[in-house]
């Protein structure tokens, strides 16, 4: 749940679509696909990017009165923790 709130928002904050793939664990999957290219596992790139699923694409909200709200309170963050 936690993670398809981020990914909403990220895609209303930049306005853009924002597509997860199948396998959220991309830094551990990108380290194991070099460490395979590199032992002759995949032969080339193309090998593991034919691997690639989709599991969800995001589109952002066309209505971004909420959005814009979250982003005003979100800029007062660091002046709640600048020292005096």
């Amino acid at each position: 749940m936690f993670g398809l709130i981020v990914t909403t928002s990220q895609a209303d904050l930049l306005q853009t679509e924002v597509v997860r793939p199948h396998v959220t664990e991309t830094t551990a999957l990108g380290a194991a696909f070099l460490a395979g290219l590199a032992e002759g596992v995949w032969p080339d790139l193309q090998a593991i990017q034919a691997t690639w699923q989709l599991d969800a694409t995001f589109d952002p909200e066309p209505d971004r009165t909420f959005t814009d709200l979250l982003h005003q309170q979100w800029q007062l963050v660091p002046h709640l923790f600048q020292h005096k």
